[in-house]
């Protein structure tokens, strides 16, 4: 008979040892890769977020102030900037304040919803494209180089015509819109739509908004003088800005490290967050052609 034989106890605990030893490095490689894919999802949502909203706030206040065909000389000129953003009825003097913004705000026309410390910013505009049609409560814009209308839809409200005096000066659909980030840090749209106030969300995941505005003090069309707070009864600054600096700091997911970052931005210093959202500060200044 065969002699059996078999192995023995040492070997068999170096082989356990030498299996758990090779588990452990193909487990940790394994939660490595997932931590770097989470990472890596993580960070595209940030700067997908980053750039939708950036392009966003890059058109609107480059836009500010735009309504057709219009010199200054056809706006009524207020004694004050027309700061009213709250109004479902605006009229020629608010068209004379494009640009308006206050500073680390809690409430915004009665709500209170609002992520405390940040910054509201209001802006007034006709859009760039000829209204097809009109919808009776909603307001738009008629210009030429002679007057301008800012009435509700009826079409009896517009009688401006071009150079031949027959043909009708184009129409505009006017925009009064005010941003926002509410305590879910939701970023936000206060749009007057057909009469009333809609909001809109626009997305999530806004951990601040800050604003700095470049003043012109010395009618060269530079701006001279940088501030976070112009004054809200100011009309010479809120005229006179010609630079807008916006300040986005978003977050996305969860990751496996913790944001032991410190932001400096606008009038923030020191900014910190005791938790593992990946994070990223967008900054960007964006000139204001349009004003009167």
């Amino acid at each position: 008979m065969k002699r059996q034989s078999g192995f023995t106890l040492i070997e068999l605990m170096i082989s356990l040892a030498l299996g758990i030893a090779i588990s452990w490095v193909v487990l940790n490689v394994s939660l490595n890769v997932m931590r770097s894919n989470q990472d890596i999802l993580a960070t595209g949502d940030v700067i997908e977020k980053g750039v939708y909203l950036g392009y966003l706030l890059k058109r609107e206040i480059k836009h500010a102030g735009f309504y057709g065909r219009i010199t200054s000389g056809k706006v009524i000129i207020p004694d004050s900037p027309q700061t009213d953003w709250c109004t479902t009825t605006p009229t020629k003097r608010h068209l004379t304040t494009p640009v308006f913004g206050l500073n680390n705000e809690t409430s915004l026309c009665g709500n209170s919803d609002l992520l405390a410390d940040s910054d509201i910013l209001m802006i007034r505009r006709a859009s760039t494209t000829v209204a097809s049609s009109l919808v009776a409560a909603q307001h738009y814009i008629q210009s030429n180089f002679d007057d301008v209308i800012l009435e509700t839809g009826a079409a009896a409200n517009f009688t401006l015509t071009e150079m031949d005096g027959i043909t009708s000066a184009p129409i505009y659909e006017f925009y009064q819109d005010v941003y926002y980030v509410d305590s879910d840090n939701n970023f936000k749209r206060r749009r007057l739509v057909n009469g009333a106030i809609v909001h809109e969300p626009l997305i999530e995941g806004v951990d601040d908004f800050q604003l700095e505005y470049g003043i012109d003090t010395d009618a060269d069309n530079i701006a001279d003088t940088f501030t976070t707070t112009p004054a809200n009864t100011n009309y010479s600054d809120w005229q006179n800005v010609k630079t807008v600096t916006v300040s986005l700091l978003i977050s996305g997911e969860t990751v496996s490290q913790p944001d032991a970052k410190k932001y400096q931005y606008a009038d923030k210093l020191n900014v910190t967050f005791n938790d593992k959202k990946k994070r990223r500060l967008f900054s960007f200044v964006v000139a204001v052609g349009n004003q009167y």
